[in-house]
């Protein structure tokens, strides 16, 4: 995913619109602008705002990486639940690409097109999650470990849709409080 390097604290949703992308055809390693749009202004005020202890401006590139890679999870742990409540926040040009509908997702149905699509959102949140990770050593050393850990247990459900064969249909994707406990011992060893 490729936003701007150097995104000023007041930068707008248009400024998505002209992120670089290599190419004006459409590609699966590119969200749509209109995505974009969505999950910026879903994560813009935490993101954006100006917080005590914060690094400044440098760091939002970082923040607004990780915003959306945690909305990203979210929508992908909470395809059956949103179907079932009658939302969809997959983009429809993706899932097409993929031969699948929304027909497919209320039928719940988990085939090799829906793994091979799920696959790609999960392997494309992960590169988003490493691409942020850089941001939270920037942090002050009060608020890291938080990050930090908010961080790894959300990227840790994609590993969970993964481990359940990307059925968020049937089971929503999770981490146990045993399984959140056992990471923190790392995270805090990097994080201090």
């Amino acid at each position: 995913m490729i936003l701007p390097a150097n995104l000023p604290c007041s930068w707008e949703p248009s400024d998505l619109l002209e992120r670089p992308t290599g190419s004006t055809a459409k590609s699966a390693e590119s969200l749509a602008p209109a995505t974009w749009i969505w999950l910026y202004w879903s994560i813009r005020p935490p993101c954006t705002c100006p917080w005590p202890n914060t690094p400044g401006p440098q760091a939002v590139p970082y923040a607004i990486k990780l915003g959306v890679a945690l909305q990203i999870t979210n929508i992908l742990r909470d395809v059956g639940e949103d179907q079932r409540n009658g939302r969809i926040y997959l983009p429809a040009q993706e899932l097409a690409a993929y031969g699948l509908s929304a027909a497919d997702l209320a039928a719940g149905r988990v085939d090799d097109l829906w793994r091979a699509f799920m696959g790609f959102q999960i392997r494309r949140n992960h590169r988003l999650y490493d691409e942020a990770w850089p941001g939270i050593s920037m942090l002050h050393q009060d608020g890291r470990l938080a990050v930090a850990a908010a961080a790894t247990f959300y990227r840790a459900i994609l590993d969970d849709i993964e481990a359940n064969d990307y059925d968020v249909f049937n089971r929503r994707a999770h981490l146990s409080g045993r399984q959140k406990l056992r990471l923190i011992p790392g995270l805090w060893w990097r994080n201090r």
